[in-house]
């Protein structure tokens, strides 16, 4: 018989002599992408991370300028009113629109004994707007460049 086919049992079943391992081409072709993903990896590490010190620090200051905005404290403004009790709603929802915080409340009234009139006692505080440095810096760029 020839030396492919193969009888068994009552099955013929046709084996194959080729080999199944790679030809010299293929071969050849592998070790060339290979070659081209190691250079393409070179590149990218020399020259696309090469700055990485740089950025590093820059991201590094940038992080200690938000943290110490962070860590700063928080300095309040403080507003005393005086609202009557048939205002006190609308008042109210105004200063917090506004974006005041109400501290304390106390309803007083103006010591008459025979008719007082009563009103609230209120404090309020929010955080003070803070100039911000940067519009500044901008300010100053813009003049200079004139």
């Amino acid at each position: 018989m020839d030396a492919r086919f193969h009888n068994s049992s009552a099955n013929d079943t046709v084996t194959s002599t080729r080999s199944d391992t790679m030809s010299k081409f293929q071969g050849t072709i592998l070790i060339v992408l290979l070659c081209i993903g190691l250079a393409l990896l070179g590149w990218y590490t020399f020259e696309v991370s090469g700055n990485f010190d740089e950025r590093l620090q820059t991201g590094i200051a940038q992080l200690d300028a938000i943290k110490e905005k962070i860590n700063e404290p928080v300095q309040w403004e403080y507003k005393l009113e005086s609202f009557p009790d048939r205002s006190f709603d609308q008042r109210i929802n105004a200063m917090g629109r506004d974006g005041w915080e109400l501290v304390f409340a106390r309803r007083a009234s103006d010591g008459s004994d025979y008719s007082p009139s009563f009103s609230y006692e209120l404090i309020f505080k929010r955080p003070k707007k803070v100039e911000s440095q940067l519009p500044a810096k901008k300010q100053n760029s813009s003049a200079s460049n004139r």
